[in-house]
């Protein structure tokens, strides 16, 4: 499983692409394609995807109950706005409109790196969430790590 870490602020140029920083493609599996998904991320966020890490969520989902209402609505809202993309000679990803609008992303972006997750965010929008997430740090900290046990 990768372990990616690192905040990067990154530029959107005027045909919506993104330079992936040289920090995380250090990061990125040996043999990694090129090829990634974008998708709608749970908070107001884009998630990149690597090829084998859209994989091996799709397949966990394949397991879905379809006849279950609620399973249904659940695929359709994941996979509504999920998009292939493929980095570029110049290590740049296309950001489609549509994504870019969902999240209010424009000229600046900030990706977050953290395990397995590769987040997208529009720079003012992480901020916001961000400077908040500072301040409630402490509290958030006692409250996921209190119950952990550190011997393990």
């Amino acid at each position: 499983m990768a372990g990616y870490t690192g905040q990067y602020d990154c530029k959107v140029d005027s045909k919506g692409r993104l330079k992936l920083p040289s920090g995380l493609l250090r990061q990125l599996p040996n043999g990694q394609s090129g090829k990634f998904v974008i998708n709608k991320g749970l908070d107001n966020n884009l998630d990149l995807y690597t090829e084998e890490a859209w994989y091996k969520i799709t397949t966990k989902l394949e397991k879905l109950n379809r006849f279950n209402s609620r399973h249904r609505e659940f695929l359709r809202a994941f996979y509504k706005n999920a998009i292939n993309v493929e980095l570029d000679s110049s290590d740049r990803i296309l950001i489609s409109k549509k994504s870019a609008d969902l999240i209010q992303l424009k000229d600046d972006a900030v990706i977050m790196c953290y395990g397995s997750s590769i987040e997208i965010w529009a720079q003012e929008v992480y901020k916001a969430t961000a400077d908040n997430d500072i301040e409630n740090f402490s509290d958030m900290a006692d409250e996921v790590f209190g119950n952990l046990n550190w011997e393990e």
